[in-house]
């Protein structure tokens, strides 16, 4: 048995649920305990936490957080800890900076999405995040969460190897059934393409759009000038969450950046078609492309749409919200990519061979390439 520390600073949405369903993964062999830190969405994930796994929340707030944060790690992670985990941007440089405390300790980092992807952020700043990756990528083993995030880590000419995230596939996955509703699902902002998601909705009147999500202080502003044909739904519960996706008619994601997204994973594990941007993390979604293109210049892919313009949008849900044969031969490619690239079962065996000690025998962990 194994001692593992994971440590993730922003404890919310996408990012959390892959630390939660990682962590029941290994609870089973090992001594798992989970440092996390809070901000908006923090809440939510929250309320189902695995009692089995030791939960600790991070000191840190205002504007010395990570110092805070840093310090606390240092006193509180365990001497004789065997592997310690972070994910996302600065719980990846928290551990690449405490792990050198404990000489003994593996350091893994999951980027869970590289903050230089981030258009948001001023150039300059972005240019900065890019080189505090680059000269730290030394200091611990990157694990990248999908084929587009690996080529980002190669490039930083760290060592990495790749795990795509994973999502349970029902055993019975009705492909045949068409929904009514178009769905969205993720946080108000720039980032998810809610402006985009806006105008999309505003060209389509007679579609019914949903999008379940909150929007941020900062963000509240996108929520003005809602299309008669948009409902917005709170967060739920994830079970809830699923059986929305279940029943939607298809999934539509417009982010701007993304590593890989859990909704569209979840969405083509349900057999639902999806229509996203051609951000390459949600690509990484697509299987295909169809008509002999490349992924990196493709507009239709066997199970959806990868779209750059507001134009490309209307015209891949104009094709799957007239064609229901077209849309069940995409719902059907959909199940079948991510059973063969995404199905946990697959993913479990690559994450129980990233944790063996030393002293076990090690088998491959590299993920194959995504297979279309």
């Amino acid at each position: 048995m194994a001692k593992i520390v994971q440590v993730i600073e922003s404890f919310a949405y996408g990012s959390a649920k892959s630390v939660k369903q990682l962590c029941t993964q290994l609870k089973r062999e090992h001594d798992v305990t989970v440092f996390y830190g809070m901000r908006d969405g923090t809440e939510t994930e929250l309320r189902d936490l695995d009692p089995e796994i030791r939960w600790i929340a991070l000191p840190g707030r205002g504007s010395l957080r990570h110092l805070q944060n840093l310090v606390y790690l240092a006193r509180h992670v365990d001497a004789d800890t065997d592997f310690i985990h972070g994910h996302s941007t600065f719980g990846g440089m928290y551990v690449k900076l405490v792990g050198a405390l404990f000489g003994r300790a593996t350091v893994f980092y999951s980027p869970r999405g590289y903050s230089f992807l981030r258009e948001d952020y001023s150039h300059l700043k972005r240019k900065v995040f890019w080189w505090v990756e680059r000269l730290t990528s030394r200091r611990c083993e990157t694990i990248t969460c999908g084929p587009s995030e690996q080529r980002l880590a190669s490039q930083l000419r760290s060592r990495n190897r790749n795990i795509n995230n994973g999502v349970k596939i029902p055993a019975e996955v009705d492909v045949e059934s068409v929904g009514d509703e178009i769905l969205s699902v993720g946080r108000v902002s720039i980032q998810k393409g809610f402006d985009i998601f806006k105008q999309i909705a505003a060209s389509l009147p007679e579609c019914r759009f949903v999008w379940m999500g909150s929007a941020e202080p900062a963000d509240k502003h996108l929520l003005d000038d809602l299309p008669n044909n948009v409902t917005m739904v709170d967060y739920q519960p994830h079970d809830v969450t699923m059986e929305r996706i279940r029943r939607a008619r298809f999934v539509l994601l417009p982010s701007r950046w993304e590593g890989l997204s859990r909704v569209l994973l979840e969405s083509i594990g349900f057999g639902r078609a999806i229509v996203t941007s051609h951000c390459e993390a949600n690509v990484d979604c697509l299987a295909g492309p169809v008509q002999g293109a490349t992924s990196r210049d493709a507009f239709e892919f066997d199970n959806g749409y990868a779209c750059s313009h507001l134009e490309d949008y209307v015209a891949a849900i104009t094709q799957l919200c007239s064609d229901p044969q077209l849309l069940r031969a995409k719902q059907a490619a959909s199940l079948l990519h991510a059973r063969r690239n995404f199905d946990m079962e697959l993913i479990r065996r690559q994450w129980k061979d990233l944790y063996q000690l030393p002293s076990q025998s090690l088998s491959p962990a590299l993920a194959p390439r995504l297979t279309t």
